[in-house]
């Protein structure tokens, strides 16, 4: 007899490998986020009815609350990490566990990054009165910010923190206790696994641009978003153009461009050898997942996609009726 969590094999499309249904949400709710761990057996994910918030993670639910945002859940699907507002006002916790929360200076500011074992989270803080920003690792104050520091990143292991500043006319990029050179405009940062790493768009003098470490490749475009491979050897990012009254999406990496989208949904991510780019996808309202130049049409795709960690497999997330389903895509 197989078992609930056993994976199954399906024919809808030869492409896709295998499927385990992970959950069944209940009825008259709406789910706004999700999160799946990188080999598909854990979802979690944030549940509105009638303006209530949930935050449900297996077995385990949190709630109710006036809002809940920014969901995270750890590689292992062991630790979730969210953002909250309740009677109280705004909060983030791990786990159980509320580990930031508004006081009468204080306040919670949107931007949460969390290590792969949970152990370790950074978020931003402000001064409700005087208008000062700061970042926060595991409760304590990184560094002296005066300016608007935004989106911060951790690395897998917590030890390295990247996050970007808003000074005046200029932003940069920080990492750890190094700030980088000033742009007129910065994306949010992203790092490599051990943090050595960095990688962003830029914009200076109307030149974009894709930096990787002390590396700046310039761009035909604005670049929304970037990854970077988990050893830091590549990096790729989003590019957005109008053309006429239509914006098109295409994922650019290894310095050429992918195909255009109407939509490019979540990060795109590379494989642990960082030779290809995997990313979701959206066009004459159909979804796609990518693989390299490889378009293969799904149903759904709720989530960011993850290569598994032996790099033979694509796994995403989809939803079917109430049923939470992740699938697989075998890599050829």
């Amino acid at each position: 007899m197989i078992s609930l969590i056993a994976f199954l094999a399906i024919g809808l499309q030869e492409s896709e490998e295998r499927k385990l249904k992970l959950a069944t949400v209940p009825d008259a709710v709406r789910v706004v986020s999700f999160a799946f761990d990188r080999e598909g057996n854990t979802v979690a994910y944030i549940m509105e009815k009638e303006g209530s918030y949930h935050v449900v993670a297996g077995d385990w639910t949190a709630g109710p609350f006036r809002q809940a945002a920014e969901l995270h859940l750890s590689p292992d699907g062991k630790h979730v990490g969210f953002m909250g507002t309740d009677v109280d006002g705004s909060f983030i916790q791990v786990n159980k566990k509320i580990i930031a929360r508004n006081d009468h200076t204080w306040a919670v500011g949107w931007g949460l990054a969390m290590s792969s074992d949970g152990s370790h989270v950074a978020y931003l803080m402000r001064d409700q009165q005087r208008g000062l920003w700061r970042i926060m690792v595991d409760g304590k104050q990184i560094g002296d910010v005066s300016a608007r520091p935004r989106w911060p990143a951790l690395s897998a292991d917590g030890r390295t923190i990247a996050y970007s500043v808003q000074g005046g006319d200029k932003e940069y990029i920080v990492v750890g206790e190094n700030r980088g050179p000033e742009f007129d405009y910065v994306t949010a940062p992203v790092l490599s696994t051990n943090g050595k790493v960095v990688a962003y768009g830029a914009e200076v003098n109307d030149q974009n641009m894709l930096v990787r470490g002390s590396v700046k490749s310039p761009l035909p475009s604005w670049p929304s978003t970037v990854f970077i491979s988990p050893d830091g050897s590549a990096a790729g990012c989003v590019l957005s153009r109008l053309e006429g009254d239509i914006k098109y999406y295409c994922v650019w990496a290894h310095g050429s461009k992918g195909e255009d989208f109407q939509m490019i949904q979540y990060r795109p991510v590379l494989s642990p050898d960082g030779k290809t780019a995997c990313y979701a996808a959206t066009k004459g309202g159909k979804n796609y997942i990518m693989i390299g130049d490889r378009k293969i049409e799904c149903s759904s795709i709720v989530a960011q996609p993850a290569w598994r960690s032996d790099g033979r497999a694509i796994g995403y997330g989809t939803q079917l009726g109430r049923d939470l389903w992740w699938k697989e895509i075998k890599v050829k």
